[in-house]
């Protein structure tokens, strides 16, 4: 696949753009490891089916997200926000098929308040079970303020089971679901927001699947860096 990068040698777009280029390539050879690996620790029985399923998300989901970063990285800022809903909609489509289950995914990104400057996971993008998601606040003294806690160690977290897990300071409801994998959206090292899958059965999801919820928040993360101007990122 080949990636179109603007900007001449020693500007910023050109700079900017190999950078970009190199975090898409990346991101594509990770999430490609996190498939093999899913798929070489399910059982026998589930791998063929699985195997289709993963074909789709990667022809109707993942491949168009990548071309659709590096279009955003040939185009100035004030273009870019076509592809970057593109790119937000595909990669959470590309979990909600790629589970038998019925999942629902949920991208998550930081925002200010205006007036406040308090922070929000606020939701940017869904797909799969109905249901619709709540942002999460800080400062609401419950939910909102043990993401938050959570977000600041920048690592994923797999919850197999609500009824018996004891996660010191979950606040969520557990509404319509018993197990969760949620991975940070990180940029440069800080925390920009949050990928969620959750299922309503325990065994819905496992350790297995936990690598590529990280790889498509990873992509997420190229998206949103692509997105917003470097000084406000």
């Amino acid at each position: 696949m080949a990636f179109v990068v603007s900007g001449a040698p020693g500007t910023a777009d050109f700079a900017g753009g190999w950078f970009a280029t190199g975090i898409v390539s990346t991101a594509l050879g990770i999430t490609m490891s996190a498939l093999v690996e899913r798929s070489r620790r399910r059982t026998t029985d589930n791998l063929s089916t699985e195997g289709g399923t993963f074909q789709i998300a990667l022809e109707q989901g993942f491949v168009p997200s990548l071309e659709d970063l590096a279009k955003m990285v040939g185009k100035p800022q004030s273009s870019r926000q076509r592809d970057y809903q593109r790119v937000i909609d595909r990669a959470s489509q590309v979990l909600s098929i790629s589970f038998s289950a019925d999942v629902r995914v949920v991208v998550y990104r930081l925002k200010a308040e205006p007036r406040t400057g308090s922070r929000e996971l606020a939701v940017e993008n869904s797909h799969g079970r109905r249901g619709k998601p709540k942002p999460f606040k800080e400062g609401d003294d419950g939910r909102g303020d043990a993401v938050f806690s959570w977000l600041e160690d920048s690592a994923s977290l797999f919850v197999a089971d609500l009824t018996v897990a004891q996660l010191p300071g979950w606040r969520g409801s557990g509404k319509g679901y018993k197990t969760f994998i949620s991975a940070p959206v990180v940029i440069d090292g800080t925390p920009k927001g949050m990928l969620t899958v959750d299922a309503p059965t325990p065994g819905d999801l496992d350790e297995t699947d936990r690598g590529l919820v990280e790889s498509l928040a990873a992509l997420v993360g190229v998206a949103f860096a692509l997105h917003t101007p470097r000084d406000r990122a």
